[in-house]
């Protein structure tokens, strides 16, 4: 019993021993806070400007939907760009036929768009009106027409395909470029 005791003692001992700290413990300075610290005032304003910025956006993105017009006329050159690379692989695919179409669809929905024709009144005459107008060099406005008169012209009266339709993607591609250039230089 006697040692029964004695082991129980020092297990309690053992208990009762806290070790010393070597490390020293962290203090805040008197009067520092983190109420009054940068990084307070930071994430205290963080999500006011969020809130403010994504309130300007909301409200641009809804001006721009609620008029069809402008967002046609700012999604003409990327809607163009597409359908082109479209008539492309259809050029890489052979199928000549329909890359004239896909060529022929790109700059006349390009026009429309961007110089805000309506559909009833399209035509290569009303285009090279537009164009004119706005100041665009008749040399371009030109070429222009003389590729949707031989892709219109291919379209519907196959069997002549006196030009290679690569130098028309290029020429159409190089025209609608030289076309948003001259519309950047003008509004800047």
């Amino acid at each position: 019993e006697g040692l029964a005791n004695n082991q129980n003692a020092i297990g309690q001992i053992e208990n009762d021993i806290r070790y010393i700290k070597t490390k020293p413990s962290s203090f805040n300075k008197i009067g520092e806070y983190f109420v009054f610290s940068k990084l307070f005032y930071i994430l205290f304003l963080l999500p006011i400007l969020l809130f403010f910025a994504l309130l300007f956006f909301i409200r641009k993105n809804m001006k721009l939907h609620s008029n069809q017009q402008i967002l046609k006329y700012k999604r003409a050159t990327n809607i163009a760009k597409k359908r082109l690379k479209k008539s492309a692989k259809l050029l890489k695919g052979k199928k000549i036929d329909e890359f004239y179409i896909e060529t022929s669809k790109a700059i006349w929905q390009y026009v429309k768009d961007r110089f805000i024709i309506e559909q009833s009144e399209l035509s290569i005459q009303k285009v090279s009106t537009q164009l004119s107008k706005q100041g665009i060099d008749d040399k371009l406005v030109e070429e222009l027409e003389q590729i949707l008169n031989f892709c219109e012209f291919v379209r519907f009266a196959p069997g002549s395909k006196e030009i290679e339709p690569e130098s028309i993607l290029t020429d159409a591609q190089n025209i609608i470029a030289q076309i948003e250039q001259h519309i950047n230089k003008k509004t800047k």
